[in-house]
């Protein structure tokens, strides 16, 4: 591929030849307990333009503890908010989440803790053809990042702390400055309407290769089980994407951003340098249920940072790389889902020269609770990061349980084991426990 060129990028996810399947009574009840009804399905659930449809499944979800002072905050917050909506087309919603992990081990002179907390919050303000459609809206979404003290960030832990290439979180890290505009973007379309595209400062993240059972901040934990930076993804910028549903089985889209994006500005798109890909989505075999996602083939290209500096999970460096996803429903009930992910970069672009992963996710388990929300999953990763002279990869194993305790309250416990973490020479093995508490507002 010649350096620094611009194609387009296309996502496609298809209906190849109509089936028919047999679906359980209860399906639609599953589904809706699992799947909120997005209004943007070429992106995934922490997306600004999918928050609302979240938000209300959310408050739809069964909890452990009952709080009547919850309850009646909550009543008068959505009562306020829909008043607001209903004058001038403005909805908003907050999420605050706190992460603490702790390792067995860690590098010499560094702590085996870490502490950090994701404050956020998302706007749309709907502004044409609302209610159909073909609806367009203003969407934007404001983070705050932060730690404490001396402690490292969970972020920090899994790379600087442990020497792990997998990592044990992502995205909690502290940002400088704490408060961003993660993104503003102008966003019309949808699923129904057969074509959607995005237009301002976005998330390209948020974008390929998504999945409604992958999500750092409600389902698992480790950057290698969770992220896809094998892609080059630079961070969030100007830049534009699109996409076709010409039926529900096949989708295409077009993603194109600056590559010397970054969250903390609106980056430097005048200097040229693009980060393209094509993605093409189908379900290869007929879903039971609407619960699982679609798979997906990710072919990119990245420009590289005008500096050559990392910036996101991009090194810098111009280069190229694909990345699959396989997304199958394994039983007709939808509840037991499989995933499994496999990417490769080349000339040095992204983080992971390579990575592969193979996850399992149970929608409402077996619980003493009886709760019909709650998700249990594991995952096996393997990654080859940029930098690696060991010659050796590095594997590892997670596992999440998801629980609503309160309200649109997720409480979340994991365990993870690392082996032969890369960067670190001093351990073959390493075990890391989290709690997480997140709310949704």
């Amino acid at each position: 591929m010649q350096t620094r060129y611009c194609w387009g990028v296309l996502a496609v996810c298809g209906v190849l030849v109509p089936a028919n399947y047999p679906v359980v009574a209860n399906a639609e009840q599953v589904s809706a307990s699992t799947k909120a009804d997005r209004t943007d399905a070429f992106s995934n659930p922490r997306d600004s333009a999918n928050w609302f449809s979240k938000d209300q499944s959310i408050d739809e979800q069964p909890y452990l503890f009952k709080s009547d002072s919850l309850e009646m905050f909550y009543k008068n917050l959505d009562e306020s908010r829909k008043s607001l909506h209903e004058a001038t087309g403005l909805k908003y919603g907050f999420m605050h989440s706190h992460l603490f992990q702790a390792a067995t081990d860690s590098l010499p002179d560094q702590d085996h803790v870490g502490f950090a907390t994701i404050t956020a919050l998302y706007g749309q303000w709907d502004l044409l053809n609302t209610g159909t459609a073909t609806a367009g809206q203003i969407n934007f979404g404001v983070e705050a990042r932060w730690g404490y003290g001396d402690l490292l960030t969970p972020s920090e832990l899994g790379f600087a702390g442990i020497g792990s290439a997998t990592g044990t979180a992502d995205p909690y890290g502290a940002t400088d400055p704490a408060i961003v505009l993660r993104e503003v973007f102008w966003r019309q379309g949808s699923p129904e309407a057969g074509w959607s595209y995005r237009i301002g400062k976005i998330t390209t993240d948020r974008l390929l290769g998504t999945s409604d059972f992958i999500d750092p901040v409600s389902l698992g934990f480790p950057v290698g089980s969770q992220g896809a930076s094998s892609i080059a993804l630079p961070d969030s910028g100007l830049g534009m994407a699109a996409a076709v549903y010409p039926n529900d089985r096949f989708r295409m889209g077009v993603v194109i951003s600056d590559a010397n994006g970054d969250r903390t500005n609106f980056g430097d798109i005048g200097k040229g340098d693009l980060f393209k890909a094509i993605e093409f989505q189908a379900q290869i075999i007929p879903q039971f249920t609407e619960n699982a996602g679609f798979s997906t083939f990710t072919l990119w290209h990245s420009d590289g940072t005008s500096d050559r500096q990392p910036m996101g999970s991009s090194t810098g460096a111009d280069g190229w790389g694909f990345f699959v996803k396989l997304e199958q429903e394994l039983t007709p009930d939808g509840q037991n889902i499989g995933i499994v992910r496999f990417g490769k970069s080349y000339d040095g672009a992204a983080v992971y020269k390579a990575q592969a992963s193979v996850r399992y996710v149970r929608v409402d388990p077996p619980d003493p609770f009886d709760l019909s929300d709650d998700r249990f999953g594991i995952a096996l990763s393997w990654v080859d990061p940029v930098g690696n002279t060991t010659g050796r990869g590095e594997y590892s194993v997670d596992t999440f349980y998801r629980f609503n305790l309160f309200q649109k309250i997720e409480t979340s416990v994991g365990y993870q084991a690392i082996f032969d973490p890369v960067f670190n020479p001093y351990d073959d093995f390493i075990s890391v426990f989290s709690l997480r508490l997140t709310q949704f507002l």
